[in-house]
């Protein structure tokens, strides 16, 4: 997300003489379709932090059922009625300290709206892909102890750390894992190694993180 574009988006809603729907458009494209803005505008590849904006990449998704026709572009209109119940799209404060998973990678899918890269259709992703070399470490994203060590088809190796104020975070794709079930870790300790394993079309790793059983956008917390 363009935070810089999404409050001049707000800011032009409330100052400028302008038509309502207008400015609530402009608001939307900002915060849900910044790669629209960045084209209009000229730019391109701004970095965020230590993760850059890309436009491909792998994780767990669940299906939309209405979305747009034209199979070239994903334009769905954000609302109550195609939000998923168990998401929050706004920042909360999560009450621990935390870090990221990563210190260097590329942002390749976002939290929300995508076409699957392996299905191709329109799914609700619930975490971020960040693509990094194979064998590059994860972090843990809070002290916390671990919950769950697994492997599956989808997710590949993966972990669960439950921390503090009923935060959770996962960590998938791995090509290894360093811990163990009960294992207690501390923030920023190497917990596992960015791989390719389960549903993914290249090395990186999926996160996502929850609050009592709600996912949360991880964007606000690791760049």
């Amino acid at each position: 997300m363009d935070v810089m574009a999404v409050f001049s988006a707000v800011g032009r809603a409330f100052v400028e003489e302008r038509d309502f729907l207008d400015s609530v458009d402009s608001v939307y494209q900002a915060v849900f379709r910044p790669d629209s803005a960045v084209e209009a505008s000229g730019k391109t590849g701004e970095n965020i932090g230590a993760i850059d904006k890309a436009q491909t990449g792998g994780g767990l998704c669940e299906p939309v059922s209405e979305v747009a026709e034209d199979a070239d572009i994903l334009d769905i209109l954000y609302s109550g009625e195609n939000i998923p119940e168990n998401v929050e799209l706004q920042q909360v404060v999560l009450g621990v300290d935390y870090c990221a998973p990563l210190k260097e990678g590329e942002l390749s899918s976002s939290f929300g709206y995508r076409r699957d890269p392996v299905e191709s259709d329109e799914r609700f992703h619930y975490g971020l892909d960040i693509t990094a070399a194979e064998g590059t470490g994860i972090a843990a994203f809070a002290d916390g102890r671990v919950a769950v060590v697994g492997e599956s088809s989808s997710y590949g190796k993966y972990l669960i750390i439950d921390h503090a104020e009923g935060v959770r975070t996962l960590y998938a794709h791995c090509c290894a894992i360093h811990v163990a079930e009960g294992h207690a870790v501390t923030k920023g300790a190497i917990v596992a190694q960015v791989g390719d394993t389960g549903q993914a079309t290249g090395a990186h790793l999926h996160f996502e993180l929850h609050r009592d059983g709600v996912y949360l956008n991880p964007i606000y917390y690791v760049v």
